[in-house]
């Protein structure tokens, strides 16, 4: 567990990771946007082996993800928030009667998505992230009666991978590959499957900027609306 300075006056969360890079990405845009916030990150990056091991979701991944829940509440959080979008449905699977709310990161951030008619292009490079947020897309879009065209692509998948994974190198490969994709492709919106490659989008052109969409905004409006 990770902590990000505590004060007893402050509202406390408790954020859920399987991988360190979307850990930093979402701690600081947390702390940039809400004040009076004191942060505690629960990581298990094994989760994600787990995950492509047995592409997708098992008992283990489970038990795992139940046990970090459980130490956020044992430290007295106000709220827990899952921020990895391949194991963000588990939030849904928690006993109604547990004591501290639960959301995942893209809860509302599907929920405002699928306002309107829209084709959606998500962008992303892990299958389970990708295949995660297409089925929230879908789930969002059918309760509200909507029938959105959706598409996936690997960002990654005809790239090289020789740039170490965090690194500027890494993200401008992945930019590079959005660019490519979004001059063949013709969307309303186009979605990031994972925090974890947010900080390619500052690599990317300014036009092609404005058209990428991801759920950290969002997140923080919904963190807002359950702790104030």
């Amino acid at each position: 567990m990770l902590y990000k300075g505590l004060n007893n006056l402050n509202k406390r969360i408790g954020l859920i990771h399987s991988n360190r890079i979307a850990m930093e990405v979402l701690n600081k845009e947390i702390i940039a946007n809400l004040k009076g916030i004191d942060i505690l990150n629960f990581l298990d990056e094994s989760i994600v082996v787990e995950i492509r091991k047995s592409e997708g979701i098992n008992p283990l991944v489970k038990s795992k993800f139940t046990r970090m829940v459980q130490s956020a509440i044992e430290t007295s959080v106000d709220l827990i928030l899952v921020s990895c979008s391949s194991i963000s449905s588990l939030t849904h699977s928690m006993p109604a009667n547990i004591s501290v709310p639960i959301i995942n990161v893209y809860e509302l951030f599907f929920k405002e998505m699928v306002k309107g008619e829209s084709r959606f292009l998500i962008l992303g490079t892990g299958s389970s992230a990708i295949e995660a947020v297409k089925n929230g897309l879908e789930t969002e879009s059918s309760n509200t009666k909507t029938k959105p065209l959706i598409k996936t692509i690997n960002c990654m998948q005809n790239r090289e991978k020789k740039f170490l994974t965090g690194s500027d190198e890494y993200y401008q490969n992945i930019a590079l590959s959005i660019e490519d994709i979004l001059c063949e492709q013709n969307f309303d919106k186009v979605l990031l499957a994972q925090l974890s490659i947010i900080p390619s989008i500052k690599f990317l052109r300014k036009d092609l900027q404005k058209r990428i969409f991801n759920a950290i905004p969002f997140a923080i409006k919904h963190i807002k609306r359950v702790l104030y």
